[in-house]
């Protein structure tokens, strides 16, 4: 039971990293929360200053897609198939875009005040902490 249960967590937290990965990908202009912290609107910013805003949010949603794909194989395949390494490699993955960006998150709301993604971030680390002690515990 533990183990399908972490594997659905694994695969909610994959779920959540490609919503984001889809709106950092498509989108044309900086999010609603960077506008805030730079405390202007998106027309005010220099047009240089928006291709690499725009560039630096289609590079954060290249990364979330790849980790979305990492964690989902590892999951199917990995979890799935009984693979001993799996569980540690998706913690492992997983932290490994979500600490850096929860402390930048929190660190844009902090200093400027503007509502960045605090609680999305702290889910997903959630998720990835739930799901993982739950296999930890299945074996």
């Amino acid at each position: 039971m533990l183990h399908a249960v972490a594997m659905g967590l694994y695969l909610l937290d994959c779920l959540v990293l490609l919503v984001f990965a889809v709106i950092y990908l498509l989108r044309g202009k900086a999010m609603p929360y960077h506008l805030e912290a730079m405390g202007c609107s998106w027309d005010d910013v220099p047009l240089g200053t928006q291709l690499v805003v725009v560039a630096l949010m289609r590079a954060a949603g290249s990364a979330y897609l790849a980790l979305t794909v990492a964690m989902g194989v590892l999951t199917v395949l990995g979890l799935g198939q009984g693979v001993p390494w799996a569980n540690g490699a998706l913690l492992a993955s997983g932290l490994a875009l979500l600490l850096p960006l929860t402390a930048v998150v929190v660190q844009v709301r902090v200093r400027t005040g503007a509502r960045s993604p605090i609680v999305s971030c702290a889910s997903g680390l959630v998720l990835l902490g739930v799901a993982f002690c739950c296999e930890l515990h299945a074996s």
